[in-house]
């Protein structure tokens, strides 16, 4: 039986809120914004970017980091406690929007 991480857990709900938005939702002026709170913020970021997805706004902290999903919807990524900074992900720079 496989198990299914909470990191896993917390992307799949975010992206079964995504897709049960409406199309009038997601068209707005202000698209609404997801929070997933994650046990690992590095290493869910690094499954996104393996994924072949771009981090907007990566976890220089150690504590947040924005994604958005194809439709544009911004999902702002928490750490749950503390994490330090780490590289290479403290020196990089933010991609686009969030």
């Amino acid at each position: 039986e496989a198990q299914v991480s909470s990191d896993a857990a917390a992307v799949s709900m975010a992206t079964l809120l995504v897709s049960s938005l409406t199309e009038e939702q997601a068209m707005q002026e202000a698209p609404p914004a997801l929070v997933v709170r994650v046990e690992n913020i590095y290493e869910t970021c690094q499954a996104i970017l393996d994924a072949g997805h771009t981090v907007h706004r990566p976890p220089r902290d150690g504590h947040m980091a924005f994604v958005k999903t194809p439709d544009g919807i911004s999902v702002e990524l928490l750490q749950d406690g503390y994490l330090d900074p780490q590289e290479p992900w403290a020196s990089m720079e933010n991609t686009g929007s969030w």
